[in-house]
């Protein structure tokens, strides 16, 4: 029964070999068949196609590189290779984690993964982001809003918690500010945004009358503490309504004091006034400062203001993510 079944086999074999294309030989003699003789879709010849390399499976894309061994204080990240590019390998150097400051008694180390490390260090990060312009990198749902992620986000809680009717914001600038205000009002299903400026410029202002949230949104072009302007806003607002300031115009502190006297009024008890920009003196000493805003500036204007009206409050728990251009800007109106 074996050699039958061995030599069915030696037989099927020896007929499929009689229907096999015949192989070629190339110019070196060894054996190749010839590609022209596969035939296509339409029964022509059919060109071999070089094979894709296979995709990297999803969770290898999404892995984070991996330390290299043996890297334990300057660490390497090594990506792995990839369609034929070299190792890419970047060497960073890792700082001890103690900071050296200067006191009356001298020099003294501290840990910054302690509570005082930690306030040194978002005093540091804020003074060099404003140098680096790191508040124009944001934006908010498209357009530019010119504040830090921390201040944004303790914005929208303070919206959220008051839950204002009005919100009325001096210095427009590109108008991301405008549009963050409106957007906790459009999930809050009221509200209206005033806008103030001494100038609106053409894109900024079809940017916002474009946008999505452009029904919440009211301009008024002029300077904030000229009468006429202060008429105009008082229309919008209209009376016994729940109202929300905020200041980011000119950061002299003039200007910023007689706001105060002006937009206060406005505010409903409960409710607050932001004044943006006290981070002014906090960076007098950069690059990019201008002189004199060790004293011109926002918060000198906030402690003369407080100084006459006591209705109005400092509110520190707005600060607590400590990196904020709003030091001491959080002023909350006393109820009643």
């Amino acid at each position: 029964m074996r050699r039958r079944r061995r030599r069915r086999h030696l037989l099927r074999n020896a007929g499929d070999a009689g229907r096999r294309p015949p192989v070629d030989r190339r110019p070196d003699g060894s054996a190749g068949a010839d590609p022209t003789r596969r035939a296509g879709p339409s029964g022509g010849p059919r060109l071999h196609r070089r094979r894709r390399p296979r995709a990297a499976p999803r969770a290898r894309l999404a892995a984070p590189p991996r330390p290299a061994h043996g890297t334990r204080r300057h660490h390497r990240l090594v990506d792995r290779p990839t369609g034929g590019i070299s190792v890419i390998e970047t060497a960073t150097s890792q700082p001890e984690p103690v900071i050296t400051i200067r006191t009356v008694d001298g020099p003294r180390d501290v840990d910054i993964y302690t509570p005082e490390g930690f306030a040194i260090v978002a005093d540091l990060f804020t003074r060099s982001g404003w140098q680096n312009k790191l508040s124009y990198e944001v934006t908010w749902l498209g357009i530019p809003i010119i504040q830090l992620p921390e201040d944004i986000v303790m914005v929208q809680e303070l919206i959220w918690k008051v839950r204002p009717e009005v919100v009325i914001e001096t210095g427009v600038a590109h108008g991301g500010g405008l549009v963050l205000y409106a957007s906790v009002l459009e999930l809050l299903g009221r509200g209206r945004v005033v806008g103030v400026d001494v100038e609106i410029r053409k894109y900024n202002r079809l940017a916002i009358e474009s946008h999505p949230l452009a029904h919440r949104i009211h301009l008024v072009e002029g300077s904030s503490v000229e009468p006429e302007t202060v008429d105009q806003v008082r229309s919008l607002v209209g009376s016994g309504q729940g109202t929300m300031v905020m200041l980011d115009s000119n950061h002299s502190r003039d200007h910023v004091r007689h706001e105060l006297e002006l937009y206060a009024p406005f505010v409903s008890p409960g409710s607050y006034v932001v004044v943006f920009d006290e981070v002014m003196p906090m960076v007098a000493d950069a690059p990019n400062a201008k002189p004199g805003w060790d004293r011109d500036n926002p918060l000198e204007a906030v402690r003369d203001f407080l100084g006459t009206h006591p209705e109005f409050v400092i509110d520190p728990a707005y600060e607590r993510l400590r990196t904020t251009y709003c030091r001491s800007g959080f002023l909350r109106r006393v109820e009643d």
